[in-house]
């Protein structure tokens, strides 16, 4: 069915909500004024709020500060946060969903995220490393290929390096996203955390 610029059939569709944040009362302001219209609006429909930090703010603060004020009914949607350590943290303030560039970005300028941690694979340190990117994971980038030659590929400008990467990373989120939703589901969340952050290194090696 087609519709013309402004039309929306609330029956079929859903209505994406986006709440842009700071930390300022005005903010606060927009957040509850957000919560009364999309619950009017959207009724049963999902409602998403955005959380789009800028600059050196205290990123988790705000997110509990704004997901207090989003419906608790509704999934609370996070656009552009990507580390995954900033992602564990995010969960634990009752963010359900992300979207960030970051795995395929930072795959195609050599940098892997690994259950020890980011790595840059293009570092001298790998030149002769036999080693897979991440020994628990199971891609095809991790099974069939050693940081050595990883980096070798992107030092040759090799395009299967930064193809190689993403496949890592991709890979790494999807299986970090997993487990976060079994921890939850069988009510050991915080003990799952607990354990990430003791084996996680958010610094580049």
């Amino acid at each position: 069915m087609a519709y013309k610029l402004g039309e929306t059939d609330f029956d079929t569709q859903c209505e994406q909500g986006f709440l842009r944040s700071a930390v300022s009362k005005r903010d606060d302001d927009e957040a509850q004024a957000f919560q009364r219209r999309y619950i009017e609006t959207c009724g049963r429909r999902t409602v998403w709020g955005k959380i789009d930090p800028a600059g050196a703010v205290k990123v988790l603060g705000m997110v509990e500060a704004v997901v207090a004020e989003l419906p608790p009914d509704r999934p609370r949607y996070f656009m552009g946060q990507g580390f995954p350590d900033d992602i564990a943290d995010s969960v634990a303030q009752g963010v359900d969903m992300f979207d960030c560039v970051m795995p395929t970005r930072n795959a195609r300028k050599g940098t892997v995220f690994t259950s020890r941690g980011k790595l840059v694979v293009k570092n001298a340190a790998y030149a002769t490393d036999d080693e897979p990117l991440d020994p628990s994971c199971d891609c095809y980038a991790c099974t069939d290929f050693s940081r050595g030659y990883l980096r070798h590929l992107f030092n040759a400008d090799e395009m299967l390096a930064g193809r190689l990467a993403t496949l890592h990373n991709l890979t790494f989120y999807v299986s970090m996203m997993r487990k976060m939703r079994t921890a939850i589901v069988e009510g050991r969340f915080g003990e799952w955390r607990r354990d990430f952050f003791s084996r996680y290194d958010a610094n580049d090696t």
